[in-house]
């Protein structure tokens, strides 16, 4: 795995180095590095967990926070929260209730294989939302919703995570010639 926060500190480091002769610049050029490599970072993470889930790029986007950097502050962060989220978001047969069905509902969440069958779910308006339940008891009531992993979980995904390192850092590099060039030409 990489060292993430060390390798980004090793660039920004080294530009500084070469920026030496211009320390006003330095924290300009650096912040914006790092913005164009957290937004290129976001953009990536919705692709790979696409990649790998069965999700809408704009599901995994509403639960990304990004925190630009600026000159004054070189912090910047991008964070996912987010809950769990329920099966019917994905790929499930049938989408909508069907009373007296006997075959098992199949569900699909990986995109990876196929729809596996669900033993004992069912789809149910609750409140005019369809989802998929389970009883918890022989009785017709509790029943409980069916959940996939929430967009946290996803990107915590090992290949997911380091695709979205790789390219953050590729991007921060591209970015850092950029910006040095630009302040040394201009």
């Amino acid at each position: 795995m990489i060292d993430f926060d060390n390798s980004i500190k090793q660039r920004l480091n080294e530009a500084a180095n070469l920026l030496a002769h211009i320390p006003k610049q330095i924290p300009k050029v650096q912040a914006r590095a790092m913005n164009r490599a957290l937004s290129s970072g976001k953009t990536e993470a919705a692709a790979r967990v696409r990649d790998t889930y069965l999700v809408r790029k704009k599901d995994v986007s509403e639960t990304m926070e990004l925190k630009k950097a600026s000159a004054n502050d070189l912090n910047g962060s991008l964070e996912s929260k987010g809950h769990v989220m329920p099966l019917i978001r994905f790929r499930v047969t049938p989408k909508t209730p069907q009373p007296g069905r006997k075959k098992p509902i199949l569900a699909q969440v990986l995109r990876a294989g196929g729809k596996s069958p669900i033993p004992g779910a069912f789809v149910a308006n609750v409140r005019n939302v369809a989802s998929v339940y389970r009883r918890t008891t022989p009785k017709r009531f509790p029943i409980k919703g069916l959940y996939a992993p929430a967009v946290p979980q996803m990107l915590d995904n090992e290949k997911v995570r380091k695709s979205i390192q790789n390219k953050m850092l590729e991007t921060l590099d591209k970015r850092l010639q950029h910006e040095i060039g630009r302040v040394l030409d201009g």
